[in-house]
């Protein structure tokens, strides 16, 4: 199971903001993703590049699977009250219950 601190760590990685949607973390990925690809840095900094890039991969994938997984930790009865078209409600209700104190 995804714990909250590897969501926030992801959520560093990427730079995204404590209310980012779908289309941020898409964007956001897609953004620092050609920053630090390899291919676009000098040799002397591609293990460097390689090294950004894979974790860059791995905090993706983490939120993106935190999102497919939160809706079925809620009872069935929670998940008909809170489910919406766009599973990005999954990641800023997240974020909003770590700013809680």
């Amino acid at each position: 199971m995804i714990s909250y601190e590897d969501i926030e760590q992801a959520r560093r990685t990427l730079g995204l903001p404590l209310e980012a949607c779908l289309s941020d973390i898409k964007t956001a990925y897609k953004q620092r993703l050609k920053e630090t690809h390899p291919d676009k840095r000098p040799r002397s900094e591609s293990a460097e590049a390689e090294a950004e890039t894979e974790g860059l991969i791995r905090a993706y994938e983490t939120i993106m699977t935190y999102v497919a997984q939160y809706p079925y930790s809620f009872d069935h009865e929670q998940y008909k009250k809170v489910r919406r078209r766009d599973p990005t409600w999954a990641v800023v209700r997240f974020w909003r219950e770590m700013q809680e104190p």
